[in-house]
Parts: C-alpha cells; structure tokens; sequence
C-alpha cells in the first residue's frame, strides 16, 4: 500500500503535474527550459536538484487541488447538486 501511495504521488502529482505544468508554464511565457532543467537533473548544483524537486512538488500540489476542485464543481454544477 505504501508502494502505490509512494508512486502516486511522486509520479503522477509531482513529476506528472508540477514538472509539466512549470514546463508549459515557461513554454507559454516564451522562456523555454528543458525537462531536465526543470526536473533537476542538472548536475551543476546540488542545492538546485532539490530546488527544482521542491518547486515541482509544491506546483503538482496545487494543480492536483484545483483540478479536484473543478472535477468536484463540475459534477455538482451537472447533478444540481448545491454547494
């Protein structure tokens, strides 16, 4: 069970959502970074690896929210269901 909790959430929420979110994040405001960058694969600095690991945990944190939180309001919206 830890195992499944362990890969939920460092994939899908923090790898899945904060690092492609910041991707397309920089894509859209025309400052282009690569994935490894963004992933802290980048060997230049240890302080950087965590950073950008951190940075993408707190994104994919968020993005997860309010993704369930527009899930949760489109099916009330749709069942009339009120808040």
């Amino acid at each position: 069970m830890e195992f499944l909790f362990e890969l939920f959430l460092r994939r899908l929420i923090i790898n899945g959502m904060g690092l492609y979110s910041r991707y397309i994040f920089f894509w859209l405001i025309g400052n282009k970074k690569k994935i490894e960058f963004l992933s802290g694969k980048n060997k230049s600095s240890l302080a950087g690896n965590y950073s950008q690991g951190f940075y993408n945990a707190v994104i994919g944190i968020f993005v997860f929210a309010g993704l369930l939180f527009l899930i949760i309001f489109i099916v009330a919206v749709v069942t009339g269901t009120p808040f």
